[in-house]
């Protein structure tokens, strides 16, 4: 028995230095980052990524998006922030939406785009609503309905997304922002 809690507390000890440093990796990647010293984010960051880190692999996508510090490389960019999608989170479901609707990394493909954008809007981002408005809207991926992308504009619209109310307003609709109770 005392053998099984030696070992316990050895992994636990292991456990929470690997932690730690996981952590000290992923703060350090993102201020480097941040001071725009690539070089060093993008040391920080790799290892972490290939872990599964969402935030590392979140800015890794940006890294290559942009080609901050690697070669511009939209594929590689696709690829990790599909990553960050995949895992939930609503902000990289925007940007895969995006990358399908445009054909950036991958090849244009707008139900997918419609797929992603969706699972984004329903999670509460403030952006993907406007999009989705622009697809039901101007029959992009799906079938023409301007009733459905007005609705989707609003819910952008109320959601703080300057554009969608900027689309109201150019449509000649009169909307005003819908509190939350």
């Amino acid at each position: 028995m005392k053998f099984f809690l030696n070992l316990f507390v050895v992994l636990f000890i292991a456990a929470t230095l690997f932690a730690g440093r996981a952590n000290a990796g992923l703060d350090e990647g993102i201020s480097a980052y941040k001071a725009a010293d690539y070089a060093k984010a993008l040391k920080e960051l790799q290892p972490l990524a290939e872990q599964g880190n969402a935030k590392a692999q979140y800015i890794l996508g940006n890294m290559y998006f942009y080609g901050e510090g690697v070669n511009q490389d939209y594929q590689e960019a696709f690829r990790w922030i599909k990553k960050v999608a995949e895992q939930g989170d609503a902000e990289a479901q925007y940007i895969l939406g995006t990358f399908y609707f445009f054909g950036k990394g991958v090849a244009q493909d707008q139900r997918e785009a419609f797929t992603w954008l969706k699972k984004a809007a329903d999670q509460g981002d403030p952006d993907a609503p406007y999009s989705l408005g622009i697809m039901y809207y101007y029959g992009d991926g799906v079938a023409q309905d301007k009733q459905e992308g007005v609705a989707w504009y609003k819910k952008a619209a109320d959601r703080g997304n300057a554009d969608a109310q900027n689309a109201l307003k150019e449509l000649g609709i009169n909307y005003s922002i819908q509190k939350k109770e």
